[in-house]
């Protein structure tokens, strides 16, 4: 398989995970609900989301290189109380928006 289409493979596949958000203060801590090792923190959650996306973007690319399986996601649900300021939602709501993301 062309790297091309490992590539394209991969970042198809992770629209598909959930991304816990944490807030602490000034900092945001986001992980992957199935992929908790895949974390990343930092004050801004745009940078944040991206850098955490390109980290599981690369370790699906490894996997499909290596011809194995990407693991499903998790079909479990949890509900999360989060407080954010309405600038922080309306952010927050617009970049899930522009990443098709519900």
């Amino acid at each position: 398989m062309k790297k091309e289409d490992i590539s394209k493979i991969a970042k198809g596949l992770v629209k598909d995970y959930r991304i816990i958000i944490e807030h602490n203060e000034n900092w945001f801590e986001i992980y992957y609900l199935d992929f908790p090792e895949i974390n990343t923190r930092g004050p801004n959650l745009n940078d944040c989301v991206d850098a955490l996306r390109s980290r599981l973007i690369r370790y699906f690319e490894s996997l499909l290189r290596q011809g194995k399986r990407i693991p499903k996601p998790d079909a479990r649900s949890q509900q999360v109380n989060i407080r954010f300021t309405k600038e922080e939602k309306a952010m927050i709501q617009e970049r899930a928006k522009q990443r098709n993301m519900k």
